[in-house]
């Protein structure tokens, strides 16, 4: 496995990714296609998935709220 550090500025702490290296291998080609950092494409990359999942967090803010 191949760990990264994503930084969390809302929690002001890192999050570690243990990425199979195959996927870590994929992510490291398309940041470069890109020119841009690993960690920069991951964080884009998992900001698109969560904001295709954004009712989920909003969901569970409500019923934390009730």
């Amino acid at each position: 496995m191949q760990e990264m550090q994503l930084p969390n500025r809302k929690q002001r702490k890192q999050t570690t990714l243990r990425l199979p290296p195959n996927l870590y291998k994929q992510i490291e080609v398309e940041a470069k296609r890109q020119g841009i950092s690993i960690n920069a494409f991951t964080v884009s990359l998992f900001n698109h998935y969560v904001s295709q999942y954004q009712w989920f967090h909003d969901d569970s803010q409500k019923i934390q709220h009730v």
